[in-house]
């Protein structure tokens, strides 16, 4: 059995490779996050679930499937809204990135809008996410 940090800690990793734009490794790294999740008996809502589908969700949005990044983003934050306050950067950064996914309308310009509050919320260390964010509902 793999211990439950495994769940925690890879698809934090696989995010880091996505970054770096190593996509099959971050695609490798997060089947093994999953997997260990399974075996360590982690519910489907739990937290560390949603992270490893928000990178799922962003590995979709790299290979161009955007139909599967919608349905992950949707996913993974309708898990942190009903778990995390409206201002959670977690809930912004998922929000701000299902908004990127979207074309331009009216649910992408929702979620930009409650992402640019809650970076607004949070203060000078997320000027920038709101910046993006703001720059999404320029478009």
């Amino acid at each position: 059995h793999a211990p439950p940090q495994l769940g925690r800690i890879l698809p934090r990793l696989a995010e880091a490779l996505l970054r770096q734009r190593a996509l099959t490794r971050a695609e490798e790294v997060l089947a093994r996050a999953r997997a260990a999740q399974d075996e360590a008996g982690f519910r489907d809502d739990n937290e560390h679930r949603m992270v490893a589908l928000k990178v799922a969700a962003e590995l979709a949005v790299a290979r161009g499937r955007l139909d599967a990044a919608r349905a992950d983003y949707a996913r993974a934050c309708g898990v942190f809204a009903s778990t995390h306050d409206a201002d959670d950067p977690m809930l912004a950064d998922c929000r701000l990135a299902w908004a990127r996914a979207l074309e331009p309308g009216p649910s992408a310009r929702a979620l930009a809008q409650q992402a640019r509050d809650a970076y607004q919320s949070l203060g000078s260390g997320f000027d920038e996410e709101r910046a993006d964010a703001e720059a999404l509902l320029a478009r």
